[in-house]
């Protein structure tokens, strides 16, 4: 270890960020994270004296991170696409960043029920729709967490705090409460979680992701990336309704002001309505 000299760990920033996974380059954030986890390491290590050297990374640099591609419609993505003179990563940033309106989640939402799917998937997807929630906090909610007295979903996050796990609570939609109550009284399969395959087989993430390509393959949804096309859906119909950002980042758990910056082109009616205030009509 006392050959890791700040020149290494540099050396390594710009190795790494050269690669590409999948296709697509490592971000710069991945790079950070990964340089933190060692730090953490081996901070650790030189507190219990296992290491005699502190970490070298003073003054490291990394490449510039780029930003996300805004949000489009999916009329906007089509005929992007369709002008063949994208990359195919950049075709799949693209559909990364599919904004649905109400009536097309509604499209996917009924292609989804009438599908040959589990009986978990359809609320599962009709929940990520309705509240915004991560696939991650789904896999982990529980039958109590559906409050139908109060008629509220609490979802159980992990990235608001590392050293513990947070709350946040979002009303259930008239539309969530039939397709949850029904679930619940017919299909679920018994045990404490919301969402499994059985009594005592809680969801993995790959079979969450799997159920929903097999779901949407061959249909016209089928470039809906996954559930978290519902979480920002969630959250851009939202913005374009006016909702005061408050209310948003409370039911999204959203945090940083990057993240709200991707929705602000939602809001054209509330820049709007300022600027003809300001200058008259």
């Amino acid at each position: 270890m006392a050959h890791v000299t700040a020149v290494t760990l540099q050396q390594y920033i710009e190795a790494r960020s050269a690669a590409t996974f999948r296709g697509r380059p490592i971000k710069p954030q991945t790079v950070k994270k990964e340089l933190a986890t060692l730090r953490y390491v081996w901070n650790w290590a030189f507190r219990n004296q296992h290491v005699g050297l502190r970490f070298p990374g003073a003054e490291l640099v990394y490449p510039k991170a780029k930003l996300k591609e805004p949000f489009r419609t999916l009329d906007q993505i089509t005929t992007a696409v369709a002008r063949g003179e994208l990359t195919p990563a950049q075709v799949q940033e693209l559909w990364d960043a599919l904004d649905l309106n109400p009536a097309e989640i509604g499209e996917v939402l009924d292609h989804v029920r009438r599908g040959d799917s589990s009986p978990w998937v359809y609320p599962f997807c009709a929940t990520a729709a309705h509240t915004g929630a991560r696939r991650s906090e789904l896999i982990r909610a529980r039958i109590d967490d559906f409050d139908f007295a109060n008629r509220v979903v609490v979802l159980r996050e992990k990235k608001r705090s590392k050293a513990a796990e947070t709350f946040r609570a979002v009303e259930m939609t008239p539309f969530l409460e039939r397709v949850a109550r029904e679930y619940f009284a017919s299909a679920h399969p018994g045990g404490v979680f919301a969402f499994a395959e059985g009594p005592k087989r809680p969801l993995a993430e790959a079979a969450c992701q799997y159920a929903f390509r097999r779901a949407v393959t061959g249909s016209k949804w089928a470039k809906v990336r996954g559930y978290h096309t519902f979480r920002h859906s969630f959250v851009s119909v939202l913005a374009a309704a006016g909702v005061d950002q408050r209310v948003i980042d409370e039911m999204s758990g959203h945090q940083t002001e990057g993240m709200r910056r991707r929705y602000r082109h939602l809001t054209p009616q509330v820049k709007r309505a300022a600027l003809i205030s300001a200058f008259g009509g």
